[in-house]
């Protein structure tokens, strides 16, 4: 082999072993680099995970820090001594002073409406008008007033108008709006009725002002339940509103509703242009010309919408922090005033009470007739309330948990049935909170959503609003069009909302909706007329309202666990689109029990 061969070879085997040593090298590395991915991967894992706890501890934090006696709204009251001066009336709770109020008021009301005499006789001229031929004209007949003539089988025909006097029996009203003694029953419960329309607008104006803030510091929770109790409220206002007047229970025994405008006798263009005005006088309302000029005339949609803009642009990060805070504690200081004021007023309810109900059932001539009313009154509000909760409720619950809502009703109605039975929902609370643990909800959702729904949630209320309004307009003959019928909607959602947990304190709500309706001047008569089942009512709305905090702290409970589950994965579009895969994969991850689940599917 000559020496150049032997160079050749040699630098062969020099570049084999170079080869192999880069190749160990790339090895090496890629073996190093995938290390180092995976380190990486580890450690985003281990982020993920820390702040997926701190996000739940920061949650629990904020829900632990929800608070009822921070809110603006809540007031101490306690109702189980009515008027403590008073021996008598010592160990009398307002609740049970105030049925007692109306039980006396109806019972001194019949007596004077049934007193006798019944009827008295009144002598009334009619006018009548008559015919007679030219040629039975003689000199005893005395025709005056001469309203036609006419040529008849070809006969002159004369037609004149003649008086007679008429002896008739009317029902006798003892308390007529005309006499003294009316005045002196009116005068106390009108003075009631002043009292409470005198709080509408400073509690309207400061509520909307500090509502930004309220639901601002609710927490990360309230995104997910407010929403929900904004839908359910605003169903139940919608559902509250068609049964008023599918049922149309104040025109029972009427030949004729006439209550809506524009629906009795009208030509199709005359209609058209009413349902046009009375949609854009909506939208006039909601946006007065001047807002002092709405103020005085209690124009209550464009006073909700002028300071409910008032506090959404208080959070405007170009408004200083200082003149936040500044205004909104003088609106808070001043909503807190007005609670007061409002507990104050409430304590009279069962004087006003007893007045207003006497002066009602003593002037009504058709007593009847009002008992028919108020009896599909009752009906309407039984209807709406179970189609809301047994209809309504597991359709949503399903369609946000994909869980049998009927069934999770079974595990939850305890706490219904205690509502019904106390009519509160505060003193409900307790129990509520543990028939929500028994139903599977985690502590720290239920701990904070069932106390929120106590104090905002009040879906029972919406809906029983609209009917209300919708019962004393039929009863009074007043025409309701679209546009009032829509306001008194959207009305009952906010109302709700800001409705103190007080018994009786949903009067002064009412003056507000008689406003809005047009129909102010029947306020007193109106209230007079539903408390006479309020004792009822009320108790049913409270069930309802409690049951829909049972279901929305279960369906944030589920929803907040998915948002949990589904993180750096990619979300459906909306929580409708969460099938039974995310269910499973929500349970998990969450802490849920699958039998308890699979149990309720």
């Amino acid at each position: 082999m000559s020496d150049l061969d032997k160079e050749a070879d040699e630098t062969t085997k020099l570049n084999e072993d170079e080869d192999v040593q880069n190749g160990e090298l790339v090895a090496h590395a890629a073996s190093r680099n995938k290390q180092i991915d995976i380190d990486e991967e580890d450690d985003d894992e281990e982020e993920e995970e820390a702040q997926y706890a701190g996000d739940r501890e920061h949650d629990q934090e904020r829900s632990g820090q929800f608070d009822p006696g921070d809110d603006p709204m809540h007031v101490d009251f306690n109702e189980d001594s009515w008027m403590p001066c008073i021996p008598i009336c010592n160990k009398v709770s307002l609740t049970l002073a105030t049925m007692i109020a109306a039980v006396l008021g109806i019972a001194v009301g019949l007596a004077i409406s049934l007193a006798p005499p019944h009827t008295i006789s009144v002598q009334t001229t009619e006018t009548l008008t008559r015919n007679i031929t030219y040629s039975e004209i003689n000199n005893t007949t005395n025709i005056d007033n001469i309203v036609e003539t006419k040529i008849i089988g070809g006969q002159l025909v004369l037609f004149y108008e003649t008086t007679i006097n008429v002896t008739s029996e009317v029902p006798y009203v003892r308390l007529d709006p005309t006499s003294n003694w009316y005045a002196v029953v009116e005068f106390f419960g009108q003075i009631w009725i002043n009292a409470l329309k005198l709080l509408v607008l400073p509690l309207i104006t400061m509520m909307m002002v500090v509502l930004p803030s309220r639901v601002e510091a609710i927490g990360p929770l309230g995104k997910i339940c407010i929403p929900l109790y904004l839908l359910t409220s605003t169903c139940a206002a919608i559902q509250g509103t068609c049964w008023a007047w599918i049922i149309q229970p104040g025109n029972v025994g009427k030949a004729e509703s006439g209550a809506i405008a524009g629906t009795s006798g009208d030509s199709g263009s005359a209609t058209a242009i009413l349902i046009t005005d009375a949609i854009f006088n909506v939208f006039y309302n909601a946006v007065p010309p001047n807002i002092i000029v709405a103020m005085s005339d209690l124009t209550v949609l464009g006073i909700i919408v002028f300071f409910l803009a008032i506090g959404i642009l208080l959070r405007h990060e170009r408004i200083p922090v200082e003149e936040q805070a500044s205004v909104i504690r003088v609106s808070q200081a001043i909503l807190r005033c007005t609670m007061k004021l409002v507990v104050w007023v409430v304590w009279y309810t069962p004087i006003g009470m007893f007045f207003l109900i006497c002066l009602k059932v003593a002037s009504t001539v058709d007593l009847i007739g009002l008992l028919g009313a108020l009896g599909f009154y009752l009906l309407c509000v039984v209807v709406g309330h179970s189609v809301h909760t047994f209809v309504f409720y597991p359709v949503l619950f399903w369609l946000t948990t994909r869980l049998n809502g009927w069934k999770y009703y079974l595990k939850i109605f305890p706490a219904a049935l205690l509502a019904f039975g106390t009519s509160s929902s505060a003193a409900t609370l307790p129990r509520s909170l543990q028939v929500a643990e028994s139903a599977g909800v985690r502590k720290e959702v239920y701990s904070f959503i069932i106390p929120l729904g106590a104090a905002i949630n009040m879906d029972g209320t919406a809906l029983g609003f609209p009917i209300m309004i919708g019962l004393i307009a039929q009863i009074n003959d007043v025409p309701l069009d679209f546009g009032k019928i829509f306001v008194v909607m959207i009305l009952s959602v906010v109302i709700s909302i800001g409705t103190a947990p007080i018994p009786n304190v949903g009067m002064v709500y009412l003056t507000m909706l008689f406003e809005a309706a047009g129909i102010g001047e029947y306020a007193g008569e109106g209230i007079a007329t539903l408390f006479v089942l309020d004792w009822l009512v009320d108790r049913i709305e409270t069930a309802v309202n409690v049951t829909s905090d049972q279901y929305v702290a279960k369906m944030t409970d589920v929803i907040e666990d998915r948002r949990r589950a589904a993180k750096g994965k990619k979300l459906p579009c909306c929580w409708w689109c969460t099938g039974p895969t995310a269910d499973s994969s929500s349970r998990s991850n969450g802490g849920y029990e699958p039998a308890t689940e699979m149990q309720m599917r």
